[in-house]
């Protein structure tokens, strides 16, 4: 996915299109995470301060144009540092795209110990990226609505039946929760059990939700790519407690 425009600000826009070219041929870019509110991740460069973050991925970082004046030449390296959830880890990024809004930042030898992180900290927001939207055209139309279906290989999923922009019903999985609720309907929050070595969709605990089980699946919702913003919207208010 991409949340960079192709629109640069600054030099001369025909060569500045060229190495945008030129370094997307080259980088095996990872899908990005977007950062809405999370304070305990901070990114600094060593010789110019913090800077706001937009984007997140193993392989780079989306930075928030507005917050420096002056800003490093596309293809300069900078030393770097990244902190999450208290964890600060040195790190070198090399600029690669500049455009009206966002910086774009390429890392050099990603260490292990960031991957990890990464991976702990934006669990539900990557399961969401890699969930696929299953073509329309093969799902069976519901008595109440038209049905769509996101599904990733690790077993996430979130199935939705709407009429037009209204959400009638939907039940998502994203381990070990499991959710279902609708319109003018109380959702109905469980826990999957485990069946031997792995969660079965058959064996569920309904629980009380408590906040932290409403944010993580709240962040679930809100990466799911190609889901109408209206529908998220709706599932989202369900999921305020």
């Amino acid at each position: 996915m991409s949340f960079l425009k192709k629109i640069f600000g600054g030099g001369d826009a025909a060569d500045a299109k060229k190495e945008e070219a030129v370094a997307r041929k080259k980088i095996d870019r990872a899908p990005r995470v977007a950062l809405h509110n999370f304070e305990e991740i901070k990114f600094e460069m060593t010789t110019l301060g913090k800077v706001d973050m937009l984007n997140l991925s193993f392989t780079g970082i989306g930075l928030n144009k507005s917050s420096l004046t002056a800003w490093p030449a596309i293809g300069e390296v900078v030393d770097c540092k990244i902190t999450i959830d208290g964890s600060t880890i040195p790190i070198k990024a090399k600029i690669v795209r500049h455009t009206e809004t966002i910086v774009g930042g390429h890392f050099v030898d990603p260490l292990t110990e960031l991957h990890a992180l990464i991976t702990k900290r934006f669990k539900a927001e990557i399961a969401a990226i890699g969930l696929t939207s299953i073509d329309p055209k093969v799902l069976k139309p519901e008595q109440d609505g038209m049905p769509s279906w996101y599904r990733g290989s690790d077993g996430s999923e979130v199935f939705c039946v709407c009429q037009a922009e209204d959400l009638v019903r939907y039940h998502m999985t994203f381990k070990p929760y499991y959710l279902e609720g609708g319109k003018g309907v109380k959702p109905k929050f469980h826990v999957l059990e485990k069946d031997g070595k792995a969660y079965s969709q058959h064996v569920a605990r309904r629980v009380e939700p408590d906040k932290e089980m409403a944010v993580t699946l709240s962040r679930f919702i809100r990466s799911v790519e190609g889901m109408p913003e209206s529908i998220k919207k709706q599932i989202l208010i369900q999921l305020e407690i």
